[in-house]
């Protein structure tokens, strides 16, 4: 499997809401970004990208596209539209899209937080905790159904 560039799902996601005509915030775009990878694994069995999630206080984040984004804080991110890389199937990441379009940013942290999930077993384990990477078999065990 080829890995793919996660900052690239990033800017076509913020993109697709873009063409909508709105707008999201760095923190539904984390949210988003997790959705879409466990669908992603769901529908392949395979990774939507290879950088990890890791367990922040409002849900799992990916890191690099956090600092590339930041700098909005709470504020809407427009953004032109763009491709998604090579291989990535954009029917299931723009079912995804679609599936939480219209959630806001603290209805998706609550998704995120579901007690039992990976974000809550790595976040309130005392071994892990804050800032601790969420194993993607983690990931795959407890919300996509499947042993990682």
């Amino acid at each position: 499997m080829m890995t793919r560039n996660v900052n690239a799902i990033a800017r076509y996601i913020l993109g697709y809401f873009s063409n909508l005509g709105q707008s999201i915030s760095n923190l539904q775009l984390q949210k988003l970004l997790y959705f879409c990878w466990i669908a992603y694994f769901k529908k392949t069995g395979e990774p939507l990208f290879d950088e990890p999630f890791v367990a922040w206080p409002l849900g799992p984040v990916v890191e690099s596209v956090y600092y590339d984004f930041c700098a909005y804080g709470g504020f809407p991110i427009f953004s032109s539209p763009s491709c998604l890389p090579e291989g990535v199937r954009k029917n299931i990441i723009d079912g995804c899209l679609n599936e939480y379009r219209g959630w806001s940013g603290y209805r998706l942290v609550e998704k995120s937080h579901r007690r039992g999930g990976a974000w809550d077993v790595v976040y309130n384990d005392k071994r892990r905790g804050k800032g601790a990477v969420i194993p993607p078999e983690l990931i795959v065990h407890l919300e996509c159904g499947q042993r990682g």
